[in-house]
């Protein structure tokens, strides 16, 4: 499964490179002139500075970001024995957070199309659970009302609630990007069955490896901002596939708790 993930991973974020340069003429020199940011005097670029673009294209290697979030995708779907069709909706999102992580970092840009790419994958997801849930109940009285309680079930209105927060409030604190990248998150969590609590929980542990990240390499001032700005999508990445992980460990001790119960009984 993990090679399945790693390949359509790199190959979907392949496809939105290509879009990228389609759709901005300008990335290629834009993602250059942010690397080498020392040249000549007379603007032009020394054997040493297209050697350092090498180098750092190769430290930022595609290939291996997307075996990493291939594993991740993996990890998650393991123990939950969901059908293809998930596992390729979580691709693309992985993906499209994976484009948003290297263009943010080397380039400094996320690309909005990434998140129309992810926000539709999402809601896909979504939209198919709750499909499902009104499929198997039938039209009655009694079954409308189960019908409500398993859709609040999915936190629905908590989801709306922090997409409206992020998108109106948060947007003064940071950049309209990771504003997107934390609504793709919730979206991706209420699908597993996230609430509120875990939206919450992936801001704040993005904003402490953020702030150990830069603490350790004293990039904090001793008001306790940053002395020079830093990209954030790696640390929002990071943050909501180990809370999926995470969520896919301690179901999967819940089943074998289910099944242990039942054997004793």
């Amino acid at each position: 499964m993990i090679i399945y993930c790693s390949l359509l991973i790199y190959a979907i974020l392949r496809v939105e490179l290509k879009a990228a340069v389609s759709l901005d003429k300008e990335w290629e020199c834009a993602w250059v002139s942010n690397i080498v940011r020392q040249a000549d005097a007379d603007g032009n670029e020394t054997k040493n500075a297209k050697k350092r673009v090498k180098k750092h294209r190769k430290n930022f290697s595609l290939p291996v970001l997307s075996i990493f979030m291939g594993i991740c995708v993996s990890v998650t779907l393991r123990f939950r024995g969901d059908d293809k069709w998930k596992l390729f909706v979580l691709c693309v999102i992985a993906a499209s957070f994976l484009m948003a992580t290297v263009t943010d970092v080397v380039i400094c840009n996320v690309y909005k199309f990434v998140w129309w790419i992810a926000w539709t994958a999402g809601l896909s997801l979504l939209l198919r659970i709750i499909f499902s849930e009104v499929r198997n109940i039938m039209p009655t009285c009694s079954s409308c009302l189960e019908l409500g309680e398993r859709l609040r079930k999915l936190h629905l209105e908590e989801l709306l609630i922090f997409c409206l927060f992020q998108e109106v409030f948060f947007e003064r604190f940071y950049g309209k990007a990771d504003c997107h990248a934390f609504c793709a998150g919730a979206l991706l969590l209420c699908s597993f069955g996230g609430d509120m609590k875990e939206y919450l929980l992936i801001m704040a542990a993005a904003f402490g490896l953020l702030f150990v990240a830069q603490a350790f390499k004293r990039n904090i001032n001793s008001k306790g901002n940053l002395k020079r700005p830093v990209a954030f999508m790696p640390y929002i990445t990071v943050s909501l596939w180990g809370m999926l992980i995470i969520k896919s460990i301690f179901s999967q001790k819940e089943l074998c708790f289910k099944l242990i119960s039942a054997l004793a009984q």
